[in-house]
């Protein structure tokens, strides 16, 4: 059992003012959350007159995320926050909008089944480590930019059959940690119900989203147009079963308006890459303050993977690689919080809870509830073979690709690429913690470091330089 505690905003003794709110919270919403926090059921407060709830009883968030009925859809603060880059794609959408889109989709994410798509992974993954291979002995390693740039790579060659060069990987990291610093922000103005289009913040977002559309943009203008002349689209990837799509029940075929099937990429383009690429960069700096689960983790990849490519086959038994990402997530949640809206009143336990109030679900607080998980802030990757982290898991306080009909449809394509991503990296590098430069977790649309995550790499006896591979 591990008792290492990595780094947190330290919780508050006593409830914030607004001003707390107004200041600390709108540039982190975890440095204002109270040691009571960490171990409620139902939290209240209000914030410019409109009520907000913390949900986090496993039965509650359960009964919310699982509603069909659309009691609780998906809160206009989300569409808010991440419509200038993915207008009204399936990741706000509510309703018949929502289901048609997911009809849709449906065929996207059969053709990136996790064995059909691991061909797709592998390549990026020995690019990353050929470009590891550049660093000096001992070299410092800022690993958020490279993560992107590998989870990037991954999800656009699988979407739309293209390789991300570092210049491209380089601008969409920058434009969209921009971006979602800028749209987190006004969602405190959106919580009050200002209209966007009144907010200062909105207008600089949608201004910082055109340079992340710009890289999709002109991969799939020639693609679309292609089809539209009835040029045979023979891809196989993502971007092939969306403009090859059909009924499934009547044949017919099932067609986006370009601007549609550009923010349907863009969404699947963003969640594909940047939820994987801030997981993957907290469990990497984790590894590098845990030496003797670093070992471990280098000798399960030794073991499985030996001096091979690795292999579809491999994953499965990359069994403590799985259990650090797990643990990685469970700690440093990709998507921290994410709202819905009471569209009718209903109670809560104590509470009756008014139609226009905004319920708050929180990974953060779910797989850190100390009511909960033993031991809630340590990094722990053999909880995953204990009894209690069991119970945890049936009872869903465990959360990192939420569940239900809204779950997250890549959960199992993200979990085998940071497994495969993991073991490359430990198979041939060891990490290192640079002291005084501790990473400290900012929550904005998702969870990255204040500052950046950097440690010192270290190639081991022999790096094995992997064969050229095609997009």
């Amino acid at each position: 059992m591990s008792d290492f505690i990595p780094p947190f905003p330290p919780p508050l003794d006593k409830r914030p003012t607004l001003w707390d709110l107004a200041t600390k919270g709108q540039r982190c919403p975890l440095s204002v959350l109270t040691k009571r926090t960490y171990r409620m059921k139902l939290g209240e407060s209000r914030f410019f007159g409109r009520k907000r709830y913390l949900v986090v009883e496993p039965q509650l968030v359960k009964q919310i995320i699982n509603e069909r009925d659309g009691k609780y859809p998906k809160s206009n603060l989300m569409w808010r926050a991440f419509s200038p880059v993915i207008g009204n794609s399936i990741l706000v959408s509510n309703g018949e909008t929502w289901k048609r889109q997911r009809k849709l989709l449906e065929p996207a994410f059969t053709a990136a089944r996790i064995q059909d798509a691991f061909p797709r992974m592998l390549g990026p993954a020995q690019d990353m480590i050929k470009r590891l291979a550049s660093h000096t002995h001992g070299a410092l390693f800022d690993v958020e930019p490279e993560m992107t740039h590998v989870t990037a790579d991954v999800i656009l060659r699988t979407i739309c059959s293209v390789s991300m060069d570092e210049a491209r990987a380089r601008e969409t990291y920058d434009a969209f940690l921009a971006y979602q610093r800028i749209a987190y922000g006004d969602l405190f103005l959106g919580m009050a119900l200002l209209p966007a289009f009144l907010s200062p913040r909105w207008w600089k977002a949608k201004r910082a989203a055109k340079r992340v559309r710009a890289v999709l943009d002109p991969l799939i203008r020639a693609r679309y147009e292609a089809h539209a002349r009835g040029e045979r689209d023979e891809y196989g990837d993502m971007l092939s079963a969306l403009l090859n799509a059909a009924d499934p029940e009547t044949g017919a075929p099932l067609r986006f308006e370009y601007n549609e099937l550009v923010e349907q990429i863009a969404m699947m383009f963003l969640a594909g890459h940047e939820t994987s690429a801030a997981g993957l960069s907290w469990a990497v700096w984790l590894i590098a303050a845990c030496p003797d689960i670093q070992q471990r983790l280098h000798e399960e990849a030794r073991e499985v993977l030996g001096e091979e490519e690795p292999r579809f086959e491999h994953m499965r038994k990359l069994t403590f690689t799985r259990d650090i990402f797990r643990e990685s997530l469970r700690l440093y949640p990709s998507v921290p919080f994410f709202a819905r809206d009471a569209t009718c009143d209903e109670q809560m336990r104590d509470k009756i809870i008014k139609a226009g109030s905004i319920l708050m679900l929180s990974p953060w607080l779910s797989q850190r509830n100390e009511n909960m998980w033993d031991n809630a802030h340590a990094f722990d990757p053999d909880r995953f073979s204990r009894p209690e982290t069991q119970e945890c898991l049936r009872n869903n306080a465990y959360l990192p690709f939420s569940f239900g009909p809204r779950g997250c449809l890549g959960a199992a394509f993200a979990m085998q690429e940071a497994i495969l991503i993991l073991a490359c990296i430990a198979r041939d590098y060891r990490l290192e913690i640079i002291q005084g430069d501790t990473p400290m977790p900012v929550a904005n649309a998702t969870l990255r470091s204040r500052d950046g995550i950097r440690t010192r790499i270290y190639k081991r006896s022999a790096v094995r330089i992997p064969p050229q591979q095609n997009a």
